[in-house]
């Protein structure tokens, strides 16, 4: 058992390794990276070689979640376009360039009424760097109670954890049901 990782409450969660879906819901997304990142450097090590960055997204992918079985998703096709809104009003593009699972990347366009949000972005991504998970679980939440994302095709994303940077990039993960009713 991982110090300060709760066992699952629920059943049927697909697993992480010694993790399951839920305890990553249940923890902030940056302490699953570091946690994650540190298990796989622990295990290469082991076998007596030098951990590899890009080996990091192999700790990562999610068994289970549909998202990510093949990679012949339109949605993660490179110049698709999906769109962040607050109510209504499309406040961002969002043009995927990439993905590494379970990552999607992509280049910003805001529109009108995004300046709103970039003080809240960008706290949350002073809080990544300075592993103040707390404060950028806090954001996350702010974020996905005032924003909604839609996919390529117009339909709202039922869960997402959107990383909007100064630099005019962005990078989230998703699923296409909600957690409450996708193990139901």
């Amino acid at each position: 058992m991982i110090t300060g990782i709760r066992p699952s409450e629920r059943e049927g969660w697909p697993s992480l390794g010694c993790l399951t879906l839920h305890d990553a819901a249940v923890i902030d997304h940056g302490s699953l990276v570091k946690l994650k990142e540190k298990q796989l450097e622990e295990a290469v090590e082991s076998l007596g070689q030098v951990p590899h960055r890009s080996c990091h997204a192999l700790a990562l992918s999610v068994s289970g979640d549909r998202h990510h079985e093949g990679m012949t998703n339109p949605n993660l096709t490179t110049g698709s376009v999906w769109r962040l809104h607050q109510g209504d009003r499309e406040i961002a593009r969002l043009t995927v360039t990439g993905a590494d699972m379970p990552w999607t990347y992509a280049e910003v366009d805001t529109r009108p009424g995004f300046e709103e949000f970039r003080p809240l972005f960008a706290e949350q991504e002073r809080a990544v760097a300075d592993e103040d998970w707390e404060r950028a679980d806090a954001c996350y939440t702010r974020i996905r109670s005032a924003l909604t994302m839609m996919f390529p095709d117009g339909s709202p994303v039922a869960e997402f954890m959107l990383h909007i940077h100064d630099d005019g990039t962005a990078g989230w993960r998703w699923h296409d049901e909600p957690f409450d009713t996708a193990n139901q």
